[in-house]
């Protein structure tokens, strides 16, 4: 994405009222995106849910390059379930989930809590994109490591990668996935009772 031009996109008809909350509908949805599909190809939104669900179908529909999914509040269930959601059903389309953004900015949780959150997020989505300094800082290794490790990965067909601004993505593949399931079989007997395997870097 190194040429892509995002905009932070909030649906038109979303409502918030004395804090009642009026979800938007897809048409008026789909009117916002047709008309910014025209000038950006990216969107990073503020929110998973309130009928932003319909945003990603629609903004694949009409070929937006990339989605980064705002999530609120990430200590609600049901804005995290919505954004993971999506990232699994479009994995070309989301390029990342942004979580707490207001919270941190608002002191209404602390960063320790913030990261812990973000972790939990990573387990349970292994296969949304990580950017090489996302994934230098959670093993404590430095960019520059990491990124020689990946190019091996990558030559070896065991992660793809993508622009997306200034950041290369990088996600596994069905290869690497079903070695990593492989080998979870051959250690436990089974893939029932481990978390989703984060690539290991």
């Amino acid at each position: 994405m190194a040429q892509g031009r995002f905009i932070a996109y909030e649906p038109t008809s979303l409502k918030v009222i004395d804090g009642r909350v009026t979800d938007a509908d897809a048409a008026s949805i789909r009117a916002d995106l047709m008309q910014l599909r025209e000038r950006f190809d990216a969107l990073i939104t503020y929110d998973a849910i309130h009928g932003a669900q319909a945003i990603p179908a629609i903004a694949a529909e009409l070929k937006f390059r990339a989605l980064i999914i705002g999530v609120w509040d990430p200590r609600e269930p049901a804005q995290l379930a919505a954004a993971l959601d999506a990232a699994r059903r479009f994995p070309q389309l989301v390029a990342g989930i942004s979580l707490g953004n207001e919270l941190i900015f608002s002191h209404r949780i602390a960063p320790p809590a913030l990261l812990a959150l973000i972790a939990q997020v990573s387990t349970q989505a292994p296969a949304v994109p990580l950017s090489t300094t996302q994934i230098a800082h959670e093993l404590g290794q430095s960019p520059g490591s990491v990124n020689q490790h990946l190019s091996v990965l990558r030559g070896s067909g065991l992660v793809v990668s993508r622009r997306s601004g200034r950041s290369v993505l990088y996600r596994q593949t069905p290869l690497a996935q079903s070695m990593i399931a492989a080998q979870q079989v051959a250690r436990h007997g089974t893939l029932g009772t481990l978390p989703p395997t984060r690539l290991r870097r």
